[in-house]
This record gives structure tokens, sequence and C-alpha cells, in this order.
């Protein structure tokens, strides 16, 4: 019989799952760019929305006020506990001004991509919508009375399900819910 040396099929396995994964990584992320560009249109259109004393070109890249984005969809706990828990899911699509809309989009091209190609199209928007509403309902309980807005919660919940594949083994209520998301069918 001859000698195998320890380890050498995991070795293998873990080849075999790294050429999975950049083929994956070769896959157009189709997703992510709908994503990116839905935050764009939605963030621009808002610069339509007439505002008196504002400039236009401050409409389209500037700071919208409070009154603005609750029109639109934003969280804030007063409105959510009147029963409009929509807006648990609309405020992740908004954005206070130009540059928290593109930190959310680079943090999200950068990690989205990662993400998409481990957990598939699929699961990488289910991730990042369950995550949306669950940043907006632990945002609900610790700050009521703040106006909230952005897709920092998905972004947030996309790293929390990387770190999770990585560590599975703890078994808390989070982890839980993760693998119960991230389980291959």
């Amino acid at each position: 019989m001859a000698w195998v040396p320890e380890g050498r099929e995991q070795v293998r396995a873990g080849l075999r799952s790294e050429r999975r994964l950049a083929h994956r990584l070769e896959v157009r992320p189709y997703v992510i760019w709908g994503l990116i560009g839905l935050l764009w249109v939605i963030h621009l259109s808002l610069g339509f929305v007439p505002r008196p004393r504002v400039p236009v070109w401050l409409r389209f890249l500037g700071a919208r006020g409070e009154g603005l984005m609750l029109r639109f969809g934003a969280r804030r706990a007063k409105e959510v506990e009147a029963g409009e828990l929509w807006r648990l899911v609309t405020y992740g699509f908004l954005h206070w001004d130009l540059g928290h809309l593109a930190m959310n989009c680079f943090a999200l091209w950068g990690l989205g991509r990662l993400s998409q190609a481990v957990f598939g199209p699929v699961r990488f928007l289910a991730i990042f919508l369950a995550s949306v509403v669950g940043g907006g309902t632990l945002s609900q309980m610790g700050s009521p009375a703040t106006v909230s807005a952005g897709a920092s919660g998905g972004v947030f919940g996309l790293l929390g399900a990387r770190s999770e594949e990585h560590t599975s083994e703890l078994q808390s209520p989070c982890n839980l819910v993760c693998r119960l998301l991230l389980e291959k069918k």
C-alpha cells in the first residue's frame, strides 16, 4: 500500500472548492448590478421632487431632509409602530446623500461579488433583504426617535453571513437563523 500524507484528500477537496468559487466569480454579478442600479435610480429620482429654496443640482447630489425621506419610506419608530411595516424594507433603498450612497454601493460591490459567488444569486438577495429588515428592526428597538435610511443593514448582513460560514460550529440563535438562510437544498 502506498503511503498517503495525512490530509491529502482535504487538500484536493479544497482545491476543487476553490475552482468552483473561481468559476462562480467569473459569472457576471447581474443581481449586484441590478441592486446597485436600483439604489442609484431611487436616489436620483428623489432629485426630481420639487423642494423650495433648494438649487436643482443640490436636489440630485446633496443631502435630503427628514421630511422628504419620511415621505418616501425612511424608517422611524412612530411610523412603524403605527402599522407602516413596509418601512422596514424601503428604508434600505433610500440614502441621505451622494457620499452615503457611494459608500454603501462600494461596500455592496466589494462584498457582494464574493457573497453572490458563494451563496448564489437567489440566496444572496434573500440574505440582503432579510438583513435590511433585521437592521431596521434593531434600529427600531435601539434608537426609536431617529430617522433611518441606507443599505448598511444589508451590507452588514452579508458580512455576517460570510463570517458565519466560517464559524458554523457556534450555537447562537443568530447562527441558527443564518444556517436556515444559507442552507443548500
